[in-house]
């Protein structure tokens, strides 16, 4: 019985495991528009006008527009609500997106050259991970049922752990784990080779998933941009995502 209940609580680890992957690389790889207030509410646009110190990690070049030292930082208030048919919650947050220092040298004399070489220091948050939500369902179906699905058309002697079945390509790994720990049986009734769930007709189950999440993505970057003639402007940038 111990080993039984050891290889279905593996079966459920694993599957878990295999869903919190994709909800993981979903949330490390998609990113928010954030930073300057006049930044996000054109949706990025002055990546590509320039004079905006969000835009300048995006296209280093539009450090160049600058003609003055500037010194900014940005509050960001959010406001976070869920619903659902037995709770809700609503979560206020303020934070500091972004900081951003420009600075440069320049000669206001010159008419064609290199007029300006500014110099931009910045802090950018690209992502919360901060918040956390649970849910609760009953189901007619579980992972079980997922196995007996995976495993139609297998016998019974062509799943025996005893056999050379691990080095078998053609025979899943969770059919043979679900088969030897009890979880699915054999239709012993029906001509072809079928499987059902060892749980009965009607029986449910209670399915619940809790989420926490912390940390945040933070961006640091060191730009350099130069100005000729005010018709050209090259740019690079060094960014640090921790």
């Amino acid at each position: 019985m111990k080993v039984r209940c050891l290889c279905i609580g593996g079966l459920l680890v694993f599957a878990s495991l295999l869903s919190a992957q994709d909800f993981d690389r979903y949330l490390l790889s998609a990113q928010d528009i954030t930073g300057s207030a006049r930044y996000v509410s054109m949706a990025g646009a002055f990546t590509s006008l320039g004079g905006d110190v969000s835009a300048i990690t995006d296209n280093p070049a539009a450090l160049g527009v600058f003609r003055r030292r500037e010194l900014s930082f940005t509050l960001d208030e959010q406001f976070l609500f869920s619903h659902s048919s037995s709770e809700s919650l609503q979560t206020h947050l303020i934070r500091i997106p972004q900081v951003s220092w420009v600075f440069g040298f320049g000669n206001e004399d010159r008419q064609a050259g290199l007029l300006r070489s500014n110099f931009a220091l910045q802090y950018h948050r690209l992502r919360s991970y901060n918040r956390s939500y649970q849910a609760t369902a009953t189901l007619p179906l579980s992972q079980t049922d997922l196995l007996a699905n995976l495993t139609k058309g297998l016998t019974p002697s062509s799943l025996d752990v005893g056999g050379n079945v691990w080095n078998d390509v053609s025979i899943g790994w969770l059919s043979v784990m679900g088969y030897d720990c009890g979880v699915i049986v054999p239709d012993t009734v029906g001509s072809t080779a079928g499987w059902y769930s060892v749980l009965e007709n009607g029986e449910n189950v209670q399915a619940a998933t809790q989420v926490k999440e912390t940390g945040a993505a933070d961006q640091y970057a060191v730009s350099y941009a130069a100005n000729i003639s005010n018709r050209f402007y090259f740019g690079l940038s060094a960014n640090i995502v921790s």
